[in-house]
Formats: C-alpha cells, sequence, structure tokens
C-alpha cells in the first residue's frame, strides 16, 4: 500500500466540524429515530417479520424501476459496469421527487457500505458523489435513515485517496453546510460511527474475499479499511471529546447541555470499549504497514489526550515496549 500523502487532514476536518465561533454554545442534537438499512428486495419476495434486524428491507411496488436496476448493477464486479451504474443514478437522483428517492435509502446505504470498501478508487470517489446527488435530493428525508448511514459516511472521509475523501467531505457538506448541524449529525450518530468502526476493524483479508479477487487487491483494501478506520475513530474521539475548547473559558462542565454530557459519556464509553475490544490496538502497532502503525500512533495520541484515564498499569505494560519501538522505524509515519 502506498504512502498516504492525500489523506484528509483529520485536524482539518475537525475543525470544520467545531462550532465557528469561539464559545459558541455546543448545539443540540436535532434528529429522531432510524430504521436501520439492510439489502432491499423486491416486496414480493421473502416476506420476512418487520423485527428481524437483519431482515431484507422491502421495496414499495411505486419505486422507479430504472433506478432498481442501476442499484442491482451496482453489484457486479466490472468497475466499469458501477462506475456507469453510479452516474446514472445521481442524474435519476436529481430528475426524480424526493419521496420517490427516499424510498431507495435503505437499499443504497447496504450498496454504499459495500461499495466504499472497493478496490477501485473511482468507484469509491463516485460512490461519494452518488451520495452527494441523493442528499441533496431527499434533503431531510435523509433524517430516519441518517444513524444507519453515519458510520460509513465518515470513514469514507479518511480514504488514503485524496478525490475519494474530498468526495466524501463534499456529500457531508451537501446535507449539512452549517458546521454545527454536521457537529450536531454526528453527535447523535456516535454509537453507530463506533459500532461500524470496530466491526472495520475485525475485518480480515479473507472476509473482503469475494474468491476473484487477488491476493494483492485483497492485501491493500485490508490496509487502506484499517488505516482509514483508525483515523476515523481517532478523529470522532478529537472532536466529540474536545468540543468543549470551543465552550467560554472557565466555565465548569455544569453549564454544558444536557445532550453534549450525554454525548461526551457515550464517546467515553465506545472509546473504553473499542481499547478493550481490540487489545489496546497492539495487533496494528505490529502491522506490517507504515499506514496502520502510523494510523494507530495517531488514534492512541487522541486516548492520551482525552481519554488518559484508561492507560493504568496494565495498559502500560503491554503498551510500552511496543511504543518505544516507534522510534526505530524506518519507515516515514
Amino acid at each position: 500500500m502506498g504512502k498516504s500523502k492525500g489523506r484528509a487532514s483529520s485536524s482539518g476536518l475537525a475543525a470544520s466540524l467545531l462550532p465557528d465561533a469561539q464559545g459558541a454554545a455546543v448545539p443540540a442534537v436535532g434528529f429522531g429515530g432510524y430504521h436501520g438499512a439492510s439489502r432491499v428486495e423486491p416486496a414480493a419476495l421473502h416476506p420476512l417479520p418487520s423485527d428481524d434486524p437483519d431482515a431484507p428491507a422491502r421495496l414499495p411496488p411505486d419505486v422507479d424501476a430504472q433506478v432498481l436496476q442501476h442499484l442491482r448493477r451496482l453489484g457486479r464486479k466490472d468497475p466499469t459496469t458501477k462506475l456507469k451504474a453510479l452516474s446514472t443514478l445521481s442524474v435519476l437522483f436529481t430528475q426524480q421527487p424526493a419521496d420517490q428517492v427516499v424510498q431507495i435509502v435503505p437499499q443504497w446505504a447496504f450498496e454504499y457500505k459495500r461499495l466504499l470498501l472497493d478496490y477501485n478508487r473511482e468507484v469509491r470517489r463516485a460512490t461519494n458523489d452518488t451520495m452527494s446527488s441523493l442528499v441533496t435530493a431527499v434533503k431531510k428525508g435523509l433524517a430516519p435513515h441518517l444513524k444507519s448511514l453515519m458510520g460509513p459516511w465518515w470513514f469514507s472521509q479518511f480514504d488514503p485517496a485524496a478525490e475519494v475523501a474530498q468526495a466524501g467531505r463534499r456529500s457531508f457538506e451537501a446535507a449539512f453546510p452549517q458546521s454545527d448541524r454536521r457537529l450536531d449529525a454526528l453527535m447523535l450518530c456516535v454509537k453507530e460511527t463506533f459500532v461500524y468502526l470496530n466491526e472495520n476493524l475485525k475485518l480480515t483479508t479473507q472476509a473482503l474475499s469475494d474468491k476473484v479477487t487477488p491476493a494483492d487487491e485483497l492485501e491493500d483494501m485490508h490496509q487502506r479499511v484499517i488505516s482509514s478506520s483508525l483515523l476515523a475513530m481517532a478523529t470522532l474521539i478529537d472532536i466529540l471529546l474536545g468540543v468543549k475548547l470551543q465552550s467560554n473559558g472557565g466555565e465548569s462542565a455544569n453549564t454544558e447541555s444536557k445532550s453534549h454530557l450525554k454525548v461526551r459519556s457515550a464517546t467515553l464509553s465506545s472509546a473504553e470499549a473499542a481499547l478493550s475490544m481490540h487489545k489496546y490496538f497492539i495487533d496494528f502497532l505490529k502491522s506490517k504497514s507504515a499506514a496502520i502503525r502510523s494510523a494507530t500512533y495517531t488514534l492512541l495520541t487522541s486516548y492520551i489526550k482525552y481519554v488518559p484515564h484508561v492507560f493504568n498499569e496494565e495498559a502500560m505494560k503491554i503498551l510500552s515496549s511496543t511504543i518505544l519501538g516507534a522510534f526505530n522505524e524506518k519507515d516515514p509515519l
């Protein structure tokens, strides 16, 4: 995997999400629940109970046939077919009424998560461009699906390919033009975003395999998913636990809004769980990939800054020798 010179700046992205004015109040969370996002099948097929979270969502009978056709083409192996389908969908989303487009958001969410892992960077870029078209079309209709989309949406902004990360960020800004609304949306989805990133960090090259992808491509895909997820988690911690730095100086925690305190609590508990789940990220520190090692050091820096209490005596014994090994790094990190 090549050096990630084009990777989005974590600090720059964090700055873009903080309220514009120093001392600005933390915005209240403004979105409601969600319906989840599983692969959509025609309503006539596989009628499953609605309380099954892994059940395919059911398409309404009036979904545009052309839209459905191109959504199905996103599952093809050939990148050219996927790029053509994404381009056509971008146009169709702008031409159809919002209430028509919003019906396919659950299936789009399924395809979106998968396409962001694609080996072809043009497919990943076009996926985010299509996301921009969709969110522009559905506007507030996105709200019920936000929690199912936020994890991959956030992850996409840390792709090592600059054009992919920038397209991801543009789509996020298309949905939430104001920085406080972007922060608001991220605050709402903190638990779901951590869950998604944790699942990514559990992925193996075998899990990504479709039995026809060459081994070198699989390795590149795996390194990209892991390093991007680590950086996405680091920036999530930086933003959600660093928001207080934008508050008026000298104010106590008692002045923080209840919603902000709740978000901070959720972020802390999620960060603690992630550290335990991945055993202090020690395997990533030992990775052969310089990009993964670098991203892990970035994440641990965020923990040291915002979640220092997790580094007890046991943790320091485990991490100390490996972290000291950073001084022997031969690859630029």
